[in-house]
């Protein structure tokens, strides 16, 4: 597989699996180029009225979570893709940063997510240049 040197940013993607008995996962692994995480703000929900001298507003809920991850991985797994768009089920995505010399691995995420869609920038041999855009899973405070 292809290397990007330099990218010490290492992806893993665990399909839900809901076909089968019992329903198999396949772990899809690939190195990040890039990637960034959408959140949509809290939104205020104004609950001043008409005779109130002061202005009243609570939280609204959370808006979606979305990740979109720049990835090179083998063109073996890309049929893997392809079905897991097909799939209800969440997945698991980690990002993690790879050991080196002088620091050791470590988790930037590690959660629930579902795959909803995927663009192939560049096919190279055996390596895919690939969009992988997610879903991500974020628990509300309480």
């Amino acid at each position: 597989m292809s290397q990007l040197t330099g990218a010490r940013l290492a992806g893993t993607f665990v399909t839900g699996g809901t076909t089968g008995d019992p329903p198999s996962t396949t772990t899809i692994n690939f190195k990040i180029t890039g990637f960034t995480v959408n959140l949509d703000e809290r939104p205020q929900i104004d609950l001043t009225s008409g005779p109130d001298t002061m202005a009243h507003a609570v939280p609204g809920r959370r808006g979606l979570t979305t990740a979109t991850v720049n990835a090179r991985f083998d063109t073996t797994q890309f049929s893997t893709l392809e079905t897991e768009l097909g799939e209800c089920a969440p997945g698991t995505l980690t990002i993690q940063a790879a050991a080196t010399a002088d620091c050791t691995s470590s988790t930037v995420y590690a959660d629930q997510a579902w795959l909803t869609g995927f663009s192939v920038e560049a096919s190279m041999d055996t390596a895919v240049d690939a969009t992988l855009t997610f879903l991500m899973k974020v628990d509300e405070p309480s």
